[in-house]
């Protein structure tokens, strides 16, 4: 049956719900399907101001606001009741005013027990001195030569004619490096690091490359984007027309498929496979049709001869050439 210019009308108004805020003077009961598919209670509040006599009668829109945005909404629900019908929007805005502060109240908490848990596993941590340990003079080797150090084999013990000469370089020269050790040794170490040279002013080069490198970039302001709500109220209900259409595209599919299976199974000499719906229609017991011999190749290279296909209302008509 064809839908009426009223069901017609509820449908278009349901698709743009999101453009209504005025129904004029039309009783709740009429637009009661179109109120339902509203997702943003400030939307039905502005309806209500612009048709006040809705604010009776639209208290379960206010409910289930209250029972998607709000936590623990039905043990609200059964102490607050507002004493005027027309001032659930009220009751909608004073729990939500709770609920929130409620839920800054708990992020608090929250927050500040994970800094008391921060704070107390810091005070329990080892820390790791990475203290790097000055190293004194550089000891000489016995292969290193000096101005005034010459190690075994140099000139000096080559100059030593006399076993009694060498004897004396050798502890010359042993007196020499243990002096030298002995006078690394008695510097303190805060003085050691002293010594060290220190940079007062970084270096042209690294000024110049530092100059050089671009700043950091203004991030974009973020822009505003509206909220998304969800629905309260279940989906559509699908009509007669629309199962109706739904059935007859099943049945076109179907119907097509059987024809291509036909069409193929008569190309290629075999015996079509039934399709299920006319398996179903065929369940009925009636006279089987006449079987056709299959066709006796006489050799392999025979060819196959194509039969014509059966009639077909649904297949265009062929042009007969003139």
């Amino acid at each position: 049956m064809a839908a009426t210019l009223f069901e017609m009308a509820q449908r278009a108004s349901v698709r743009n719900v999101m453009d209504v805020f005025d129904i004029g003077e039309l009783p709740y009961e009429v637009v009661r399907p179109i109120l339902k598919n509203i997702t943003n209670p400030a939307q039905l509040r502005k309806i209500e101001q612009n048709s006040p006599h809705i604010a009776e009668d639209d208290s379960e829109l206010w409910e289930a606001f209250i029972r998607r945005d709000i936590l623990q909404a039905e043990t609200k629900l059964r102490t607050t009741r507002p004493k005027n019908p027309s001032s659930w929007w009220k009751v909608y805005a004073k729990l939500k005013r709770e609920d929130e502060a409620q839920t800054q109240a708990a992020e608090a908490r929250l927050k500040a027990a994970l800094n008391a848990h921060k704070v107390d596993k810091g005070s329990k941590q080892t820390n790791i001195v990475r203290a790097v340990i000055p190293s004194g003079e550089k000891r000489p080797a016995w292969n290193s030569a000096g101005p005034r150090d010459k190690p075994f084999g140099s000139q000096a013990l080559k100059n030593a004619k006399t076993g009694t000469d060498q004897m004396t370089v050798i502890k010359r020269q042993t007196a020499q490096r243990q002096a030298g050790r002995s006078v690394a040794q008695s510097i303190p170490m805060h003085q050691l690091q002293q010594l060290k040279g220190k940079v007062a002013e970084a270096p042209a080069h690294m000024v110049r490359r530092y100059a050089q490198q671009p700043g950091p970039t203004r991030p974009s302001p973020m822009v505003p984007q509206t909220q998304a709500y969800r629905p309260v109220f279940a989906s559509k209900v699908q009509t007669v027309a629309d199962r109706a259409l739904a059935s007859a595209i099943t049945q076109t599919k179907q119907e097509q498929e059987a024809r291509e299976r036909r069409l193929l199974a008569l190309t290629s000499g075999s015996k079509p496979r039934p399709s299920p719906t006319t398996s179903a229609r065929r369940s009925s017991p009636a006279p089987a049709p006449p079987r056709r011999p299959s066709p006796v190749h006489t050799s392999s290279a025979s060819t196959l001869v194509r039969k014509r296909p059966a009639y077909d209302p649904f297949l265009p008509a062929k042009k007969r050439r003139p």
